[in-house]
């Protein structure tokens, strides 16, 4: 694939942005949600003040706008949003969260930090407005999860990959499926019980009928990326394989020609 250009969507010195997604309407509209924090003196992954912020772009990129920004709750950070637009342009955003003790000092590190995820929120009118955060809490025998990609639409459903350390078992990946304004997990995609091998940031695909999940894996080597197939809409799982491609968090497309 060639970069035919780059372009800016965002910068500030006295913020750290991170995390984008993007998606695009039915419009031709550019969307970019991201993951903003303040700068520290002391570089913490974590920060219980971080908020999404949405942006957009009428130009294909050439210049962006802020449409609307927003946080979980009071010392929730937001961490990894990601964006899903529906086909009657509901925007769909999925993040999951840091709750911690407040902060003595903005170049202090939140102390007492608990993982809370996943959330989703979704927007009518284009992300001017937010509706009420729905959190998903504690589906998975009573683990906290994380999200780092995407809803997917899969045969008028909606399906979310998450993954969770299971407490001695290693990480594994599984998925979320909608159903009836609620979400339950439909199924484990991946997981070592030996606890050698974590899976970690799955990011899904459905095409041709079925369901493509992208693992990295992290080894003494190097990071690795996994994959797994799914025929039944995702009821069920193949072993997960090594792809051959090295790398941090995937993220999967489908191009109009077909290639992934």
């Amino acid at each position: 694939m060639k970069t035919l250009s780059n372009h800016l969507v965002y910068s500030n010195p006295q913020e750290y942005a991170a995390f984008p997604s993007v998606a695009i309407d039915s419009d031709g509209v550019l969307y970019c949600v991201f993951r903003l924090a303040p700068t520290r003196k002391s570089k913490t992954h974590i920060d219980t003040r971080s908020i999404a912020v949405l942006m957009r772009s009428e130009d294909e990129g050439e210049s962006w706008e802020k449409v609307s920004e927003f946080r979980l709750g009071p010392y929730i950070g937001l961490q990894d949003p990601s964006l899903h637009i529906l086909m009657n342009d509901t925007l769909i955003l999925n993040c999951f969260g840091y709750a911690g003790r407040k902060l003595g000092n903005i170049t202090k590190k939140a102390k007492g930090v608990k993982m809370l995820g996943p959330y989703i929120l979704e927007s009518k009118d284009k992300g001017k407005n937010w509706g009420e955060i729905v959190y998903i809490p504690d589906v998975y025998r009573e683990l906290q999860m994380a999200v780092s990609e995407p809803v997917i639409s899969y045969e008028n459903i909606l399906l979310m990959s998450a993954y969770t350390d299971t407490g001695g078992g290693g990480h594994c990946c599984f998925l979320l499926k909608e159903f009836e304004g609620g979400w339950f997990v439909l199924s484990r995609i991946a997981h070592d019980p030996t606890g050698n091998r974590d899976y970690q940031e799955p990011a899904l695909l459905a095409y041709n009928n079925h369901l493509l999940c992208l693992m990295r894996v992290p080894t003494l080597e190097g990071d690795v990326i996994y994959q797994a197939h799914s025929w039944d809409g995702g009821q069920t799982w193949e072993p997960p394989r090594k792809t051959g491609i090295e790398g941090l968090p995937p993220n999967l497309l489908q191009l109009r020609d077909g290639r992934i």
